[in-house]
């Protein structure tokens, strides 16, 4: 799990890593601290939660969450303020929540069960070589039968999982995926209603004629999804 803090106040950034290593344990979160949003911003990296306090100099947590609304991030969010009055230009889709400055350990802690819970729903959890890891839906590219395993691509890196495409395509939700061949099922983001195929990267991934009607259908929902 990739956790991001952006505060200027170090103590605040001290004080939500304490409470995230407590609530998230079991995930073995990675935490990167950045002290304004132009540094967060730099970095390229991206993040399962971030923190992101509304007032900083430079460019504000506002700013962020429109800057990456914009690149079509979905970095899941949770404000820090101590400013309710911009607390209405702070909603957006990647919105979970808000926590009050000066922090409340209740609150705080209410906070993070929740995040948790949207986490577990979008996150699928997988064995490989010995080790669990917990892959986000959002990061899944595509995923591909390979004899008795599948692959499965991410933004980030493959993992060869020995379990069948059937399978996955119950732990992935429709219409976010849709199955396209017998060979493979792709994220809904990369799909061409045109063209009838997908395209990741340099790699096209064509639509088997059998599977065209359901993929239609999977793809109309989709845009609904998207645009609500």
């Amino acid at each position: 799990m990739e956790i991001g803090i952006c505060d200027d106040e170090k103590v605040y950034c001290e004080a939500m890593k304490a409470y995230c290593q407590k609530a998230f344990a079991e995930w073995k979160p990675d935490f990167c601290v950045f002290y304004s949003g132009d540094e967060m911003l730099a970095s390229n990296r991206r993040f399962d939660l971030l923190f992101l306090d509304i007032e900083m100099p430079g460019m504000d947590g506002i700013s962020v969450k429109d800057a990456l609304q914009d690149a079509r991030r979905s970095d899941k969010i949770i404000f820090l303020t101590s400013h309710e009055e911009r607390m209405r230009e702070a909603f957006g889709a990647n919105v979970l929540d808000f926590i009050s400055k000066p922090l409340d350990g209740s609150e705080v802690e209410k906070v993070l069960r929740k995040a948790k819970k949207i986490l577990n729903r979008h996150t699928i959890t997988v064995t490989v070589d010995g080790l669990t890891t917990m892959i986000p839906w959002d990061k899944i590219l595509y995923v591909e039968a390979e004899d008795k395993y599948v692959c499965v691509h991410t933004t980030e890196e493959q993992y060869l999982i020995r379990q069948t495409l059937n399978e996955w395509s119950e732990l992935l939700p429709e219409p976010f995926f849709c199955r396209c061949s017998r060979f493979c099922i792709i994220n809904m983001n990369y799909y061409n209603q045109k063209k009838s195929e997908a395209v990741i990267g340099d790699k096209i991934i064509p639509v088997g004629r059998a599977f065209k009607k359901d993929i239609f259908r999977a793809y109309q929902e989709f845009l609904r999804r998207e645009a609500e």
